[in-house]
C-alpha cells in the first residue's frame, strides 16, 4: 500500500495538463457545465480522470461489456469533480495520511468542518453527484455517488468498470 501511495504521489507531482488532442476527445463526451467542472479540477486530478477513462475503455473492450460506452467515459472523466480545485497533491497526501494514521480524528474533522480538505476527501463522491444532478446528469450522478462504496449485487456495468479502472490508478 505504501508503494502504491508513493507512486500515486509521484504521478501527481509529474502530472501534465491535458494535451490538445485529449481535450478534443474529452469535448466529444462532456461540454458546458460538465466541461467547466472537469477544467476546475487540479491538473493531477484531471490527469487521473483521463487515465481512468483510458483504463475503463480498455476494460470495456477486453470484457465485451454491456456498459454504455459514452456513459462510462463521462463517469470516468467526472468521477472526482467533487474534489474541486483545492485538493492538490499535498492536500490529498495530507488527507490520505490523516485517514491512515488518525482515521477517527480525520473523519471527525471532515464531519465538523465542510471547508476542510478532509471533508472534500471523504465526501467528494457525494459532492460530485450533487454537482452532476444540478447539471441534469442524473445517470452519472448515481454512478459517481457509489464509486467508492463496497461492491454490491446488481451494480451497473459502468460502475463495475469505473471502480476497476479507478483502482488501477
Amino acid at each position: 500500500m505504501i508503494l502504491y501511495r508513493i507512486t500515486q504521489f509521484m504521478r501527481g507531482i509529474a502530472a501534465k495538463a491535458p494535451l490538445p488532442a485529449e481535450l478534443a476527445e474529452i469535448q466529444k463526451y462532456i461540454s458546458g457545465e460538465a466541461l467547466k467542472a472537469f477544467s476546475n479540477m487540479t491538473v493531477p486530478d484531471q490527469r487521473h480522470c483521463i487515465n481512468v477513462m483510458h483504463d475503463a475503455l480498455r476494460l470495456y473492450e477486453e470484457t465485451d461489456s454491456t456498459a454504455d460506452r459514452a456513459l462510462l467515459v463521462r463517469c470516468a472523466l467526472l468521477h472526482d469533480i467533487g474534489r474541486g480545485p483545492d485538493m492538490g497533491v499535498f492536500n490529498k497526501s495530507l488527507a490520505v495520511l490523516g485517514k491512515s494514521i488518525w482515521p477517527k480524528w480525520s473523519r471527525k474533522r471532515a464531519q465538523q468542518d465542510k471547508t476542510s480538505i478532509f471533508y472534500r476527501y471523504y465526501y467528494h463522491p457525494m459532492i460530485g453527484a450533487a454537482m452532476l444532478e444540478t447539471m441534469g446528469m442524473g445517470e452519472e450522478a448515481v454512478i459517481i455517488l457509489k464509486h467508492h462504496e463496497p461492491d454490491f449485487d446488481g451494480m451497473p456495468p459502468e460502475l463495475v468498470l469505473l471502480k476497476q479502472a479507478d483502482g488501477q490508478n
